[in-house]
């Protein structure tokens, strides 16, 4: 018979993301994850596997939660939306009032390809996907809508847009002023603005 938890396994990994976020996967240990849990590693094991399963959860909650909030973002598919999606990965201030760590999870786990199990690399490609799509089915509304220019390449403005915003992410690991990252936002907004019929829609 299964053992009733005394805990929310969800609330627990998101918890734990943050350790993973802050320190990268490499240098995170078991230790750390009971600090950050408040839980026994015998506990997390039973609930969650080792490490590298662990983390292959906290990628795909990630995952789940982002996705979430930019399916709410987006629910009225304008080009101002999609900007304001780009704008909300770029903005550390979490929902409960503290900054998110420097970055993203998942650019940051790209960056340590090297030491990750191929799962992890599906998951985080899952996840890069999941931007290009939503971008990709945004801008194509607003194209057969007459919004943007019919000469615009839709998919790949979609992967030209992720790209800039996964290395504006990267770029903040190092610029915590974030001068650097305002000037990438800036300019991915005006390259919105000039894809549009009418540049007054972004203004």
């Amino acid at each position: 018979m299964p053992r009733n938890r005394s805990f929310n396994e969800d609330e627990v990994l998101y918890k734990i993301m943050w350790t993973f976020w802050e320190q990268g996967y490499e240098a995170t240990n078991l230790g750390h994850l009971e600090a950050a849990s408040s839980l026994p590693r015998t506990s997390l094991y039973n609930a969650f596997g080792n490490k590298a399963d662990i983390f292959a959860q906290i990628l795909s909650l990630y995952h789940r939660v982002m996705e979430g909030h930019f399916a709410e973002m987006t629910a009225k598919p304008t080009m101002n939306s999609l900007v304001s999606v780009f704008e909300a990965m770029l903005d550390r201030q979490s929902e409960e009032g503290k900054k998110f760590p420097l970055g993203c999870l998942m650019v940051g786990a790209a960056s340590q390809r090297s030491v990750l199990e191929e799962r992890h690399i599906e998951l985080v490609h899952s996840y890069r996907s999941m931007l290009v799509s939503r971008a990709h089915d945004t801008l194509k509304i607003n194209q057969e809508a007459g919004e943007i220019s019919a000469n615009i390449n839709v998919a790949e403005s979609a992967e030209f847009l992720v790209c800039v915003a996964w290395g504006a992410l990267l770029t903040q690991c190092i610029d915590a002023g974030g001068s650097s990252v305002k000037s990438a936002v800036a300019t991915l907004k005006q390259t919105c603005i000039n894809w549009c019929t009418s540049p007054s829609a972004l203004a």
